[in-house]
């Protein structure tokens, strides 16, 4: 009798048991605003601000170079007030597997002259398109290159197609199709909630554990109107949120990567024979 006892709070134990997760953006200050103007883009930028203060989420974003016009820097600085951190991104969003060592390592650089003024940079890299380069040449050599430049790669363990839902909804506002909002957005929910479990259900089938997570957004109008709702979800799931430093210090992330080429996001998670081929 005491051993089932035992064995059923063992189980209440598991599904009490905390995930974890880092939220991350890319492509910062913002992510294809499609026709939206500087006005709605300053809005709709300080508004997903307004949503992390409310939730007090602390997060990291990767900063493209290029698209930082004159008026997006107060965005930037604005991100930094709010205590979250900043990375590169590269210069261009350049993909490895199509760009040679030099151009990709000069693209770093340049990139890295306009953030490192920032208060709360912080020599964080995260891959474009998450190529890591399409031989291992190519990608043992900006590895090395990013070891001896004291960075710290950011990898994904939870990708999601947000950009796609975000073009579609911006399309679909452009075209005056106010018909589908709704239905664009609800379908956005659900990629991300299915995501979320399905990626936590890989990586705990791979390592037999919980791992804190890293989640992938990109600063778009898409999430403008609808993180609220997802960080609500995380929360009444029983996901804590916890800033990148944290989770990077997990050993799943010291796993070597061993991918060549391919279409990115998967090769950031060690994932279970054939599971690749799956998604």
């Amino acid at each position: 009798m005491k051993t089932k006892i035992f064995i059923l709070l063992l189980g209440v134990g598991f599904s009490l048991c905390s995930h974890q997760v880092a939220i991350t953006f890319d492509d910062l200050p913002i992510a294809y605003p499609g026709h939206l103007s500087p006005e709605v883009q300053v809005k709709y930028f300080n508004h997903i601000l307004y949503v992390l203060d409310q939730h007090e989420i602390g997060v990291t974003g990767f900063v493209v170079g290029m698209n930082i016009y004159p008026y997006k820097w107060n965005l930037l600085n604005e991100f930094c007030s709010r205590g979250h951190v900043v990375g590169n991104h590269t210069y261009s969003h350049l993909n490895l597997n199509d760009t040679s060592c030099t151009a990709f390592i000069e693209d770093i650089f340049r990139c890295e002259e306009i953030v490192d003024s920032l208060p709360t940079w912080q020599r964080y890299f995260r891959y474009p398109y998450l190529h890591r380069g399409d031989t291992p040449e190519k990608k043992d050599s900006i590895y090395r290159f990013l070891y001896k430049a004291k960075y710290h790669i950011v990898p994904v363990s939870i990708y999601t197609d947000d950009w796609i839902y975000n073009r579609d909804y911006l399309r679909a506002m452009e075209r005056g199709e106010d018909s589908l909002l709704d239905s664009i957005g609800s379908a956005y929910l659900d990629h991300i909630f299915q995501v979320s479990n399905y990626f936590d259900s890989l990586a705990y089938r791979y390592e037999h554990r919980q791992i804190p997570h890293i989640l992938l957004l990109h600063m778009n109008f898409i999430n403008s109107l609808y993180l609220d709702t997802i960080i609500n979800w995380y929360e009444q799931n029983n996901w804590e949120f916890i800033p990148v430093s944290r989770a990077l210090q997990d050993s799943f992330y010291w796993k070597e990567n061993t991918f060549i080429g391919g279409t990115g996001y998967y090769h950031l998670v060690p994932l279970l024979p054939g599971e690749a081929s799956k998604r």
